[in-house]
């Protein structure tokens, strides 16, 4: 899923039929999110299940930085997390 996210902003917006974004904002590709979750994620990163911030840059990057794995939502990165 590609997002368009307005620096500053909290909110996304999918791309275009043509994979384009308004101006002033950015593709961010948000991989294995799920739609009921979309709203965990801003123009400044994701927001972990205890409150905690990690940027746009170290979402999917196959490093679990949230104990929920709200970081790696298109990884195995997490996958050894228990529910």
């Amino acid at each position: 899923l590609l997002v368009c996210l307005l620096e500053g902003a909290s909110s996304q917006t999918p791309c275009d039929n043509n994979g384009h974004c308004a101006s002033g904002s950015a593709h961010v590709p948000l991989r294995g999110v799920a739609p009921e979750q979309l709203p965990l994620y801003t123009a400044s990163g994701v927001v972990c299940g205890d409150g905690s911030q990690v940027p746009l840059i170290r979402i999917n990057d196959d490093y679990c930085d949230c104990d929920d794995g709200a970081d790696e939502p298109g990884t195995a990165a997490c996958s050894g997390l228990s529910s």
